[in-house]
């Protein structure tokens, strides 16, 4: 049996509010793991989940969305049992199935080279919450800049900077100091897609740690850990900021 609000918390990570859909599920020894990119290829990711309890298998799930509205109908604990052409669900009420697509179907996620990373930071649950409130706070922009800075005491700092790149556009500006920064790094202002952010955030607030790297030439790296779960997250930076 396998807790239905584990199995919706590892599957919101991917499907990210519905920005990707089609999946593999790569079971192996009771663990699943789950490779992602988003649809314009800004970011690629990875979710692992350690308490599976499904045989061996690789499943194609064409369409999340769906999967989601028979997961949710079911009660609080799930039994799962792979087909060559589909899923059974089932519980204490409903038999259910979910059919599989040609895996063939599924687009090949890319994967990212060995990379050198002049920024590291963590963020705790509180600046995530506080984060997805700034994004929220300003619906009509998609923009995130992260800029380098400094502290009243001349220690390095970054500023998370919400708002289009315009003089009278409303901004928000939220600092963290505690980051670590390799002393040949440059100046930087580095614009991302906000709302990525918020998805991959929203997602991943049940997770216990959050830590950030990222280098000058604008990708990030996003790991966060809880129970039994991990997921990564590799963003690229805006191409048409």
């Amino acid at each position: 049996m396998i807790k239905k609000s584990q199995l919706q918390s590892v599957i919101s990570k991917y499907h990210l509010n519905g920005l990707i859909e089609s999946v593999k599920w790569k079971i192996k020894n009771d663990s699943l793991t789950i490779d992602f990119m988003s649809p314009n290829r800004d970011m690629i990711g990875k979710v692992e989940f350690d308490i599976f309890k499904v045989k061996d298998c690789e499943l194609a799930i064409f369409d999340t969305t769906q999967f989601n509205k028979l997961l949710a109908i079911t009660s609080h604990e799930i039994l799962i049992e792979p087909t060559k052409t589909k899923l059974l669900i089932s519980d204490n009420h409903y038999n259910l199935q979910y059919s599989l697509a040609d895996p063939l179907l599924i687009e090949k996620v890319g994967s990212v080279s060995e990379q050198e990373y002049n920024i590291e930071f963590i963020l705790s649950q509180e600046q995530v919450g506080s984060i997805i409130k700034a994004i929220e706070a300003l619906p009509n922009s998609n923009t995130i800049c992260l800029k380098k800075t400094e502290t009243i005491m001349g220690n390095d700092a970054l500023e998370f900077v919400f708002g289009e790149n315009q003089e009278y556009a409303n901004k928000i500006v939220y600092p963290i100091d505690d980051i670590t920064l390799l002393k040949e790094t440059p100046e930087f202002n580095i614009p991302f897609n906000s709302e990525i952010f918020k998805n991959i955030f929203r997602a991943n607030r049940d997770c216990e740690g959050v830590e950030v790297r990222m280098n000058t030439d604008g990708l990030m790296k996003i790991n966060f850990s809880g129970e039994d779960v991990r997921s990564e997250y590799f963003v690229v930076r805006r191409q048409d900021y």
